[in-house]
This record gives structure tokens, sequence and C-alpha cells, in this order.
């Protein structure tokens, strides 16, 4: 989405407009927030990929290679069916270990990032070795090449999920610049969620609960969670494994900084609604000398990382404009913004037609 860049309102004169006071705390940034470099692809790790590839598809003919596989990649250590060469280079199995096996001398700064993505993992057959395709970054790519156990190279469509395991070798978004798993997706808590077939609400900003014969609004001071999230688009290929959906929220008292941003890594099926419950901060419009002001913008986005990239969202409150500036990845995909004013029914559903959420 292209959002029209729009002239920012010094920080000064926004609050003396809005009379938001003169002396704000800026809003904690949370322990799980991050800025990160993540995975690069160049042509060493396409290299290195492109041999592991090769190599695993030899090895998953083996049976109980299979099934070790299958199983690290269930453990879904960052929230998905993927195994991490760094974390089963030295295991062994059938008395070898898996770095022996595959055989790729690699050093280790090219192989700090690379899983094996394990997708369709509920199609797979006991007595049948999976293809191994070789993974990119480049989303728009009609065809992977990908490896069968005796060598031999296939064309799968990269744009519709195959209907059969795949297992993907690739760079994992999850990881950070040393190949770390960033905290926010490590173990995350699991979520209940709820089928639904049609659209997420029963049309956009409008009140929920019973057609809006029920109300319930904010009183000062109130903390501020997202209650649940439906999504409608992930926008992620199926070879890229689960979506990594983030979300920041900035307040009208400090637009260019974040009062809340994170990820939900257990969001990861479209048209389902998930109860989230995620705490975000204390809206305070009780205490001058710490109100975060009445109106609050939102931005969701699924990560792909990329050079830092500041994207403006501009509104307009009480006859005041304002510009709301996040902080986003070159390559990430925007799903949209909203904005959340304090006066809002907490039944109201935010929709930006990718995502739409509620606020408790």
């Amino acid at each position: 989405m292209n959002r029209t860049t729009i002239t920012t309102i010094t920080l000064c004169t926004l609050l003396l407009a809005s009379g938001c006071g003169d002396a704000l705390d800026a809003p904690t940034v949370p322990e799980i927030a991050s800025e990160r470099d993540g995975p690069r692809w160049d042509d060493r790790q396409v290299t290195v990929i492109e041999q592991m590839a090769k190599s695993m598809a030899e090895v998953l003919a083996d049976s109980e290679a299979r099934e070790a596989l299958y199983e690290e990649a269930a453990e879904e250590y960052t929230g998905d069916t993927e195994a991490f060469y760094a974390r089963i280079a030295s295991k062994r199995v059938g008395g070898t270990t898996w770095a022996d096996r595959l055989g790729v001398d690699a050093h280790p700064d090219d192989t700090k990032w690379v899983h094996f993505y394990v997708y369709g993992i509920e199609y797979s057959n006991p007595g049948e070795a999976p293809l191994v395709a070789v993974g990119t970054d480049d989303e728009d790519v009609p065809a992977l090449k990908a490896f069968d156990s005796d060598g031999n190279e296939h064309q799968l469509d990269a744009q519709t999920p195959p209907g059969q395991t795949v297992v993907v070798v690739g760079l994992n978004e999850r990881l950070d610049e040393y190949g770390r798993p960033r905290r926010e997706f490590l173990d995350p808590d699991p979520l209940t969620y709820e089928a639904a077939d049609g659209p997420g609400s029963t049309g956009g900003r409008g009140g929920g609960g019973g057609g809006g014969s029920v109300h319930d609004f904010r009183s000062a001071p109130h903390t501020e969670h997202i209650d649940s999230i439906y999504m409608i688009d992930d926008n992620e290929n199926w070879f890229r494994g689960s979506p990594e959906i983030m979300m920041q929220m900035n307040v009208i008292s400090s637009p260019t900084f974040p009062a809340w941003k994170g990820a939900f890594p257990e969001v990861d099926d479209e048209r389902v609604w998930y109860d989230v419950d995620q705490r975000l901060f204390d809206w305070r419009r009780d205490r001058p000398d710490n109100d975060h002001g009445p109106m609050a913008a939102v931005m969701w986005w699924e990560e792909d990382g990329g050079d830092i990239k500041e994207i403006p969202v501009g509104a307009v409150y009480k006859g005041v404009s304002i510009t709301f500036t996040f902080t986003l990845r070159s390559s990430d995909d925007q799903m949209g913004s909203a904005f959340v004013n304090f006066e809002d029914d907490l039944f109201t559903h935010y929709d930006t037609n990718e995502i739409e959420w509620k606020h408790k």
C-alpha cells in the first residue's frame, strides 16, 4: 500500500494545539519490541541453500531421517514447522550427524539462518520421501527448483500451495542478525481461535455486540488491549512458512515513537478469529503529566525485512493535522492502518481490508 507523505508538524505544535500538555512522558517500549537485521540473501547463501536442498533430498530417502526431521519441525521452536540447521547439525541420526550426512562445507555465517521448513506436514507419508525445494526471497517467482531423493530436478508452482509435503530450504525470518531466535517468536503462547466463513465483521467500523445495541466505553485510566484478530490476507507465500504479523501503535502525544510494537506469531491462518488478549499500554487521560492524548494510530504489516523505511500516516484531529510515523523494512508487506480514539465504543471493529481487530 502506498502512503502519501505529509509534512510532519513538530511535536510541540501538536501538543499545544491538541491540549495534551507540554510535559509528557514518552510511552514505554515493551520488551517484545524489536528492530533487527535478519537474514540476508546473497550469492553465497543461495549456493549453500541449493547444495543443502539437493543433499537433504537424498538424505530423506532414509525413513529414520525423515522421522527425525519431522519430529524436529513439529516442535515449532519459533512457532512454525521448521528445523534449524544450527540446532540439528550436531544431532545424530543412525549414528551420523546431520552435518556429516548433508556434507555441505560452509562457513557458520552462511548457515546460521538456514532452516528446513516442512510444508504440509499433515500430508506426510512415512513410506514416501518428500521433494526438497530451494527457497527464495522473491515473492513473485513463478516456480521453485526442487529435488527428489534420486537427485532428479523438478519445478514446483511457487504461487499455488501443493497438496503434498515439501521440505523447503531457506533463510528463517524469525532469527536475528546473529542467527538467534527473536524473543517475540520464541515459544509463543498458544491462542484460541474460532473459524469464520464470511467477513470478519458486520461492515468495518460498525459496532458489534447485538448490532450496536450494547455499548462499552473507556474510562481513565484504561489498560488498552488487543482483544481479537481476524486476518483476511496473510501476505506470505506458501514456501516461506507462516507469516510474521507485526503491529505498532503510536499515540498522539508521541506520534513518531511506538507506545507498543510487537508480533503475533500464532496468528497464521486466514479467516479465523484469534483471541489474543494482548496488553498494549495504560491510556492515562486522568493525569495531565502522563496524558498520551485522545487518539492513537495503528499500523499492521507482514514482516519480510530489508532496509529501514519510515512510513508516515496523516490524520486530522479537531482541525489539527497530525503525522504518525512508523518504522518498517523495505520488503515488509503493509497491511494497512487505522485510528483508535479514546472515545470509541469498545465494541468497534477496526478494519483495513487485510486485517481486522477489536480492542478492549
